[in-house]
């Protein structure tokens, strides 16, 4: 019997937190792999769970009848529950702002001319770019996910979406059924 979502986390989180310690690439890429198939599932279970009330929106939808504020919320979770749930719990964006500020600031330091003839300055600046493009990756997924949200109540005005945005949640609905 396949282990459940509740063990492969705790299995996950444990093995994580004994080789995070190491700070051994090696092992910790070898330890972090289950990750991804524990988003997978957590993402079927999730569909899975949600199937059956959400194929039965469709037709409403296509027909432009009105829909209940549970069932508004129901595809809210379906289309953007991720996103959503993304930007609620994330903590670090100040920190990542802040951190990108602190090294633009250090990177000016290095913009006079002749940086490039001392290979440790531009070792230095090669370390800070590295580190400023995955603190730029982090804020840019928040805002990815922000404005993915952002645009879904926009779209369904409220609570109360026209025709053609129903229509519109309808096919991607049924997209993400497919």
């Amino acid at each position: 019997m396949a282990n459940t979502i509740s063990e492969n986390l705790q299995t996950l989180t444990q093995k994580l937190d004994e080789t995070i310690k190491s700070f051994d690439a090696s092992t910790l890429e070898l330890e972090s792999r289950p990750i991804d198939e524990l988003l997978f599932d957590i993402k079927q279970t999730f569909e899975e769970k949600l199937r059956y009330p959400i194929e039965g929106l469709v037709d409403k939808l296509k027909t432009d009848q009105p829909l209940t504020t549970d069932e508004i919320q129901l595809i809210e979770k379906w289309v953007i529950g991720d996103a959503e749930f993304y930007t609620r719990i994330e903590n670090n964006l100040i920190d990542w702002v802040a951190e990108c500020k602190r090294l633009f600031g250090v990177l000016k330091q290095y913009s006079f001319d002749g940086v490039e003839n001392d290979e440790n300055q531009l070792l230095a600046i090669g370390a800070l770019l590295t580190d400023l493009k995955f603190t730029l990756s982090d804020i840019i997924r928040y805002s990815k996910s922000m404005n993915t949200v952002d645009k879904f109540k926009q779209m369904t005005q409220g609570g109360t979406p026209n025709a053609e945005t129903k229509l519109l949640l309808a096919q991607m609905i049924e997209n993400k059924l497919e």
